[in-house]
């Protein structure tokens, strides 16, 4: 695992190894934030709260910000997210476009929420990205 320091808003710096599971938090709101980890080979960024068009440079920095530190296959935790509009989602295909093209993937994983699920259905985005039960179904699927 690594610990960023993050100096100026959108600025990432890798500073060094740590034992902890969880190495960046990212408040949002009060309610709402995002941190990433590593589980099962894959960078998985947990998305806690509810994600609009305000959130999206904060989204898509805190997923580059994991890429860079543990490697481009990345698993977006939708477990507690309440609420994901379309430009937030926008910015995670391109995050997912930046894994690919860095030789990794992005997938989806624990959609709880009707309007998570609802979005997806809409869009047709887990056909090609994948969206899994769990974490581990999405990080053992390559």
């Amino acid at each position: 695992m690594y610990a960023v320091e993050w100096p100026a808003l959108g600025e990432a710096k890798v500073v060094g190894a740590l034992r902890p599971r969880i190495v960046r938090s990212v408040p949002l709101s009060k309610d709402d934030h995002i941190t990433w980890s590593s589980s099962h080979e894959a960078a998985v960024v947990h998305l806690n709260g509810e994600f609009d068009l305000a959130d999206v440079e904060h989204l898509q920095d805190s997923c580059r910000a994991a890429i860079t530190a543990l490697g481009p296959r990345v698993v977006i935790d939708l477990s507690e997210t309440r609420f994901l509009d379309s430009s937030a989602l926008g910015a995670l295909i391109g995050v997912a476009n930046e894994a690919h093209a860095r030789g990794g993937w992005l997938h989806f994983a624990s959609a709880q929420s009707p309007g998570v699920q609802r979005l997806f259905d809409i869009t047709m985005v887990d056909e090609v990205l994948g969206l899994f039960g769990t974490v581990q179904e999405a990080a053992d699927h390559h």
